[in-house]
């Protein structure tokens, strides 16, 4: 084997290795962005829950006082936490049994009814009874003439 044969091998395999050591680098990095969004998303969800956590916290504080005194699912904090999509059960324990239940087409409403100095209030929430999410809220409002 010539001079010349054997520099172009060793050339060659030099040029091999390089190529493999530089498409290990391109992983390594494309695993270190993925790893850095993939923390960055935690990051996220973490600071989502903990803002959600103390809202929750808030609204057991303002259940507890408003329930002492019977007005708990009148509270604005209470109310203002239901979201469209939940389930019927989250309804129930942020603002308690319902006073009445209305089965329709598919869909149950629950009704909540308190009277507050002398003035009869109405709130309704609407539940899809195939998937049991609210597709509906109506907050409480005062009801005329009763």
């Amino acid at each position: 084997m010539s001079e010349t044969t054997r520099s172009l091998r060793v050339l060659s395999c030099g040029f091999a290795i390089l190529f493999v050591l530089s498409v290990a680098a391109t992983e390594a990095a494309a695993q270190d962005v993925s790893t850095s969004e993939d923390i960055a998303a935690l990051k996220r969800e973490v600071s989502a829950q903990l803002q959600r956590i103390a809202l929750l916290e808030q609204l057991v504080h303002d259940l507890t006082d408003a329930s002492e005194v019977g007005l708990a699912p009148l509270t604005g904090t209470a109310w203002q936490t239901l979201t469209l999509g939940m389930s019927e059960t989250a309804v129930v324990s942020i603002l308690g049994q319902p006073d009445s239940v209305v089965s329709g087409l598919a869909r149950r409403t629950l009704v909540y009814t308190h009277v507050r100095d002398g003035v009869e209030h109405v709130g309704r929430v609407t539940v899809d009874e195939e998937d049991d999410m609210v597709r509906s809220i109506d907050r409480p409002v005062p009801v005329a003439g009763r």
